[in-house]
């Protein structure tokens, strides 16, 4: 009787959540180490499930979750991603398919929260649809009664609180003239999230500044929420993958902002400080 109540209290104690990522490009990478991070917790005997998603092109592209082409060095990350994932269930889905949102609410069933990642702003031939995933996933969540939703977007979106310095304004020219595609679509999904109705969505965008592959794991971040939190420093204008990943899935677990964009940046830039667990 008491291990039942011991199981009891645990299965009610447990979270699930749904996290969805592009097959392909650099932000598609962070849902993947969201996931990641969510599986090791579960694998520690912590009280987490997740319910993985890959989305891809179907008009572009062949079926696949994309975790080998996950964009980090060295290639032991990688791996690190691809085994910690290796028994999961990760559903793929072909964003482009009339079915793609039911089944999506289906996943979502049950679940606490979404973190999603559903494309690129990267040049070249790499597929792109983040505002029609983010669209996609918003309308299963609301089928599914699922309201926290974590999103991935882009520094140079919106007022990323950063300021005004050569570097910023090479990169925020940069995105609008030869990211122009990419610019659009982020301008597209940021907006898909701030016009939902009052109550409809409990969201937090999460604008990444610089995600070099060869970025390594800090396990800390700079939060940067209003003007003068944050500078625009060459030394430190990336932040690895894995640690915009573990912030997206603490931020579904335990949710500390509500209804706002946050842009989250390398630890030694000039902010309030957050220092996430020792544990990888």
């Amino acid at each position: 009787c008491r291990r039942w109540r011991r199981h009891s209290t645990m299965a009610s104690r447990t979270k699930t959540v749904a996290v969805v990522w592009a097959a392909y490009g650099g932000l598609s990478d962070v849902g993947k180490m969201a996931a990641m991070h969510g599986q090791l917790m579960t694998e520690r005997g912590e009280p987490v499930v997740i319910k993985p998603v890959a989305l891809y092109d179907g008009k572009k592209d062949s079926p696949t979750h994309g975790l080998e082409a996950t964009d980090v060095v060295p290639s032991e990350r990688v791996q690190k991603v691809v085994d910690a994932l290796a028994n999961t269930n990760v559903e793929i889905m072909d964003v482009n398919a009339k079915e793609t949102e039911e089944k999506l609410a289906a996943t979502f069933a049950g679940a606490h929260a979404v973190v999603a990642t559903p494309g690129s702003r990267q040049p070249g031939n790499i597929s792109r649809f983040l505002a029609l995933g983010t669209n996609k996933i918003i309308s299963a969540m609301h089928t599914a009664g699922v309201r926290r939703l974590v999103l991935g977007s882009s520094m140079g979106i919106g007022d990323d609180f950063l300021p005004t310095t050569p570097f910023g304004l090479f990169w925020a020219g940069f995105l609008r003239i030869f990211l122009r595609a990419a610019y659009a679509d982020l301008k597209d999904m940021e907006s898909l999230v701030f016009n939902t109705k009052p109550g409809e969505v409990d969201f937090l965008l999460v604008r990444a500044m610089g995600l070099a592959p060869e970025e390594p794991v800090m396990g800390a971040w700079r939060a940067i929420t209003a003007p003068g939190q944050g500078v625009w420093d060459l030394a430190h204008k990336n932040v690895a993958k894995e640690d915009i990943g573990r912030f997206m899935f603490e931020e579904a677990l335990r949710p500390t902002r509500h209804n706002v964009a946050v842009t989250l940046g390398h630890r030694d830039l000039a902010g309030p400080l957050k220092r996430l667990s020792t544990q990888q």
